[in-house]
């Protein structure tokens, strides 16, 4: 908690005992000052906040793409209708696009020594199942650091996304994030 001292003239005059040095009340409220400058120097260079996360409300656009879905239930899903959260049931966004294929697969093909796409063998109803492309329009918040969030949902590009529709509910990959516009954009 202290320090020695050493004098010659100390020494001499027979005082050999450590000369310790108290720490007082400026002491304390400069090393505070000095921390609190700290933390606001780094708040504006990293995503660090000195009174919780900064989040900004967006609306973006995101793609998620589901395998395997049997043809009659594809066609149930159209444009504007209002997707719902896994959980609670509230309404997460709303379909903007959708993109409708014939699931493949590839397959090496010794006769041609190349790789090819072949259709899947068709499901009960006689249709091969479909590759769904869901483009939703939803409000997220935005985080720096972690990314956007719709509904307590992260979505990021690679990440699993489950998509509820009356009649349906599928999970897939999310394939692309984009910003639409912030909410004053959006109300333009």
């Amino acid at each position: 908690m202290g320090y020695t001292i050493r004098d010659e003239r100390r020494f001499e005059a027979g005082e050999n005992k450590p000369l310790y040095r108290r720490i007082n009340v400026l002491d304390i409220i400069l090393i505070i000052v000095i921390l609190v400058m700290a933390l606001v120097v780094a708040s504006f260079f990293t995503p660090l906040t000195l009174f919780g996360p900064k989040t900004e409300q967006r609306v973006i656009s995101y793609t998620v793409e589901i395998e395997g879905v049997d043809a009659d239930m594809a066609d149930m899903i159209r444009n504007d209708d209002m997707v719902f959260d896994s959980g609670s049931m509230s309404v997460v966004g709303v379909v903007t696009a959708i993109k409708k294929t014939d699931m493949v697969k590839y397959a090496y093909n010794p006769e041609l020594g190349a790789i090819e796409a072949v259709s899947y063998p068709e499901g009960a109803n006689q249709n091969p199942p479909q590759t769904l492309r869901i483009t939703v329009q939803a409000t997220a918040d935005f985080s720096a650091g972690s990314g956007y969030r719709v509904k307590g949902s992260r979505v990021s590009v690679g990440s699993p996304v489950t998509l509820c529709f009356s009649g349906f509910t599928g999970t897939g990959n999310c394939i692309s994030v984009y910003v639409v516009g912030d909410l004053k954009e959006a109300g333009r």
